[in-house]
This record gives C-alpha cells, structure tokens and sequence, in this order.
C-alpha cells in the first residue's frame, strides 16, 4: 500500500503541470458551454435597431434582425394591430397609441431567411382598417456569426420565402 502511495505520489510531482493545464482547460471549456447563452447574449450580441415602417416600400426587399423593431404611426387610435410573419405561423397582436403609432419587435428566435411581415389594423369592431405587407430577410443579430469565418457555416431555412 505505501509502494502504491509513492508510486502516485511521484507520478502527480512529475506530471503537477500538466495535471493543473488539462484542469483548467476543462474547467474553461465547461464554463464556456454552461454560459454560451448568455456570453453570447451579452458580448457577441448585435444591439435592436429601429424601423419606421412610414419609410417601407411595399416592392422592395428590407433585411432586419433578430429582435429589430418596427416601428408604426398610421394605425388608427387605441386599435389592435395583428401581426402575421410568413411563410410560418407567427403572429402576434400589438397595441396603437392615442396617436396611432404602435411598436412590433421581431422575436429575438426568429428564424433566418426570407419573409414577408404583414400587419393588418383593425378598428374597436374589429373591422379591417387597412392592411400592409413587406418582404424582409432575418438575419442572425449574433455578430458571432457575421465574421467570414461563420458565413459559410449559416443555417439555410428550407421554407423561406423565394425572392417575387
């Protein structure tokens, strides 16, 4: 048994260095992955920008990001304004202002690829108002995956929308 012990005993001695490496190398990496999210979120995360929807186009294609915000003024006062994403099934109702102007922010999991966001606004008799779509691409607000390095390795959505 004391054979055993010194025999462990010098083998930790000449290998203490590469004992203390191969640990915090470990414990780096397991840090790392337990904290990707918010490491991510925190330091490789592209701030919201705003969009007046005033400025949009109906023909023209708009790339937006993750978690973006557009931006609406012509909504009727205090009225519901429904928010569709498609191709998929996302949609999500916002609130008009006492001015008509209302706030949509696109989900910070939003998928990638090409859509068309249409809002439709309704009156207090949920009547049709009026209604605007516009094609945009979603794009990752990861600054991660912006270096070339990550471009190629970019998930394709299969149902994104085809260019009209």
């Amino acid at each position: 048994m004391k054979h055993h012990a010194q025999k462990t005993a010098k083998f930790l001695k000449q290998n203490y260095q590469r004992l203390v490496v191969l640990i915090l190398v470990l414990s780096i990496l397991s840090l790392t992955y337990y904290l990707k999210d918010s490491l991510i979120k925190n330091f490789f995360t592209k701030d919201p920008s705003s969009y007046p929807l005033v400025s949009f186009k109906e023909e023209y294609r708009y790339k937006v990001y993750q978690g973006d915000y557009l931006l609406g003024k012509k909504a009727l006062p205090n009225s519901k304004v429904k928010v569709l994403i498609t191709p998929g099934k996302y949609s999500e109702t916002v609130k008009a202002d006492n001015k008509g102007e209302f706030i949509f922010r696109l989900p910070q999991e939003a998928k990638l690829g090409r859509f068309r966001v249409t809002f439709a606004n309704f009156d207090a008799l949920k009547n049709l108002a009026w209604i605007r779509s516009y094609k945009v691409t979603v794009d990752s607000n990861n600054t991660l995956s912006q270096l070339p390095l990550f471009k190629n390795f970019q998930p394709k959505d299969a149902n994104a929308e085809e260019e009209l």
